[in-house]
């Protein structure tokens, strides 16, 4: 994928990659394949936390199975069906009651803690340190990996341009 000169195979690719960590979230091999595709020089450290973020994100948006994670989206979803919210809608951040704001930092810092081990069982534990100890670092490399593997400028206000065409990760 990342020597693939075609942008639409490209991301088929990756769109692919995501969907075989929905359906399987077996994330170390595919960490592991990142690890090695940067210690052969085939992609730089911003590639590499790019690749690896989305890989972790991908793994836990598709339900890692983390008890604690599943207990803060079952307390979010109460709120939300008690405040009226259908099951397909959920608050923003400038819009959420503050029990819910609360629940949403909890559920941050316990993906945070995941994201970093798995970082660290796939084989990137210098990524791992540097998403716990610089985690602005981490994610300005993450930017420029992005940036970098699907030259598209990056754009706050339109997710969707972010990530491959097909894969959404606010699932």
């Amino acid at each position: 994928m990342v020597r693939e000169t075609n942008e639409d195979r490209r991301h088929r690719m990756f769109e692919r990659i995501l969907n075989d960590l929905d359906a399987n979230p077996a994330l170390v091999p595919w960490l592991n394949a990142v690890a090695t595709l940067r210690d052969r020089l085939i992609i730089g450290e911003p590639e590499t936390c790019y690749l690896a973020s989305m890989f972790a994100e991908s793994a836990i948006f598709g339900a890692v199975g983390d008890p604690e994670l599943d207990r803060i989206v079952a307390d979010m979803q109460n709120i939300e069906r008690a405040n009226g919210l259908h099951p397909d809608e959920s608050y923003g951040l400038d819009d959420a009651p503050p029990d819910w704001l609360a629940l949403n930092t909890e559920w941050d810092a316990r993906s945070d803690v995941i994201t970093a081990q798995l970082l660290r069982d796939g084989g990137l534990g210098d990524l791992a340190r540097m998403y716990v100890e610089r985690r602005a670092q981490f994610d300005d490399r993450s930017e420029e990996g992005r940036s970098r593997l699907w030259e598209l400028p990056f754009d706050d206000d339109h997710d969707d341009v972010n990530v491959p065409r097909g894969h959404n990760p606010a699932r």
